[in-house]
């Protein structure tokens, strides 16, 4: 009987220590609850990889997963004072802002990876020769285009040709659809009797890319 009581006790000033202890700290930082969200989102979020863009928008998904996290374990902290309420949204910020500075850096790295991926192309033969694709990174603003090198049969007759492109995924479904007039390129191309040199910007939405098409029209 006396060691149960005496268990008992002990373990009551054990759960009171603990939680003077955490009171002094003054419980959980801004780091550690980032790193947990960081965690979390690894093991809940795991990357993947498709052909073009590989694990970049996996990557930007997991950030999201991990802010979400994050918010959720700030949402569970102590909050009974307005001084509670203004560490928690300053606690929350900090964390949000060590997760971008973590994923920003993973997002560079596999932008700068996946630089210069080969873009399988198909054509209309009866227009085009050769033609290649590349996925080109730009740094500086974040976004991606598609840098075409293309080989035209015979010269082109008009500058106002349409230069049309369709976006495929892994399973032939299109995704999008595109057309510039070949006298609009500006500094995004260049066209000669044979040559057509386009680097057209493309949105991270479309990230399940596998391949595409091109033709012109009016050719």
């Amino acid at each position: 009987m006396k060691k149960n009581l005496f268990k008992t006790a002990f373990m009551a000033t054990f759960a009171l220590m603990s939680a003077v202890l955490i009171s002094c700290s003054g419980g959980p930082s801004a780091e550690s609850l980032a790193k947990e969200a960081i965690a979390e989102a690894e093991e809940k979020a795991p990357l993947t990889e498709v052909p073009v863009f590989g694990t970049y928008q996996s990557v930007v998904d997991q950030r999201g997963k991990a802010k979400h996290f994050l918010r959720d374990k700030v949402d569970g902290l102590k909050e009974e004072t307005q001084d509670d309420h203004v560490k928690n949204i300053n606690i929350l910020k900090e964390g949000l802002a060590l997760i971008d500075t973590a994923y920003n850096q993973k997002i560079a790295e596999v932008a700068n990876k996946i630089d210069g991926t080969e873009i399988k192309v198909e054509f209309n033969q009866k227009q085009i020769s050769a033609a290649s694709a590349k996925l080109k990174n730009s740094p500086s603003n974040r976004q991606f285009s598609i840098a075409y090198d293309i080989t035209l049969t015979k010269p082109l007759a008009y500058k106002h040709n349409m230069i049309n492109w369709k976006l495929f995924d892994a399973n032939g479904q299109e995704i999008t659809a595109m057309a510039l007039s070949l006298e609009d390129l500006g500094d995004i191309g260049t066209v000669t009797d044979s040559k057509v040199n386009v680097k057209c910007p493309i949105s991270t939405h479309v990230t399940n890319l596998d391949h595409l098409f091109v033709e012109f029209t009016g050719y």
